[in-house]
């Protein structure tokens, strides 16, 4: 794994600097292929490391107690994923191509803070660092509405699982509080004696009863939540229609005034 980083990262660098840099002047036409082939290149090297991520993450491991190893790998994924959101917010154009691929790379990086917050509090300064970068991407999933069609679904999945957090830390908080005698489940490693009453609340805000830090829900506790990513539509495969009958509802796409009399299955294409 650490070899094929390094042979990503080399690639990256060898590439001539008009493809790279970002901020160097290019012909308008290259500007956004190379912002999307920079996400990408940041996402692949989010998408390696993040199995070490997660599987520190199910067995409840602080930063403190990793190998080595796990140490490099978990601190990489999130500081990409960190400097992914910060790019994205920071540069995506107002168009739609940028917009439909900055969705989906924010979305797959946001999940790296949310996993963070949900298995490790150990570190309050990384605790607050990942809370900022949530943060950042509902602002941006906010923001570029207009642009993607998949934007509002990202919001509203980023918005409960990081309520979810915020109401089951501040439940753990409160039990703490109550008895200062009690282990301080405020750490995430169990949600065990925790008042009932906090984690049902948690759950009926977005997951379902049983649902706290380092506690993965049962998928028959997900409520309505259960079916919410069927129609996120982040591919480019296109019905093969002419109609409107998606039923998208609150979803539907604000076409761009260039679209105007196309069939809607091309609106934002």
């Amino acid at each position: 794994m650490a070899q094929l980083d390094t042979d990503i990262v080399r690639w990256h660098d060898e590439l001539p600097s008009i493809l790279s840099n970002t901020e160097e002047p290019s012909p308008a036409f290259l500007k956004r292929v190379r912002l999307v082939m920079k996400w990408r290149y940041q996402n692949i090297r989010i998408v390696l490391h993040r199995p070490v991520l997660l599987s520190t993450a199910l067995r409840r491991t602080p930063f403190a107690g990793l190998s080595a190893e796990e140490k490099v790998m978990v601190g990489k994924c999130r500081i990409i994923a960190a400097k992914t959101i910060e790019d994205i917010s920071n540069k995506c154009p107002a168009d739609l191509i940028s917009g439909w691929n900055a969705v989906w790379f924010t979305f797959q990086a946001s999940m790296v803070p949310l996993v963070s917050l949900f298995s490790d509090s150990s570190n309050p300064d990384e605790v607050e660092k990942w809370c900022n970068s949530v943060e950042t991407a509902l602002r941006f999933f906010d923001r570029i509405k207009p642009y993607s069609i998949a934007a509002k679904r990202s919001l509203d999945a980023v918005t409960k699982l990081y309520e979810a957090y915020k109401n089951a830390a501040a439940g753990a908080a409160e039990a703490a509080a109550a008895d200062p005698a009690e282990p301080q489940y405020g750490h995430f490693t169990s949600i065990e004696g925790l008042d009932p009453n906090a984690v049902q609340n948690v759950g009926n805000l977005a997951m379902g009863p049983g649902v706290g830090m380092g506690v993965w829900p049962d998928p028959s506790t997900m409520g309505h939540l259960s079916g919410f990513w069927d129609d996120m539509m982040w591919d480019t495969n296109l019905p093969d229609m002419l109609e409107t009958p998606f039923g998208l509802g609150d979803y539907d796409f604000q076409s761009a005034a260039q679209d105007g009399g196309a069939p809607c299955w091309m609106l934002g294409n």
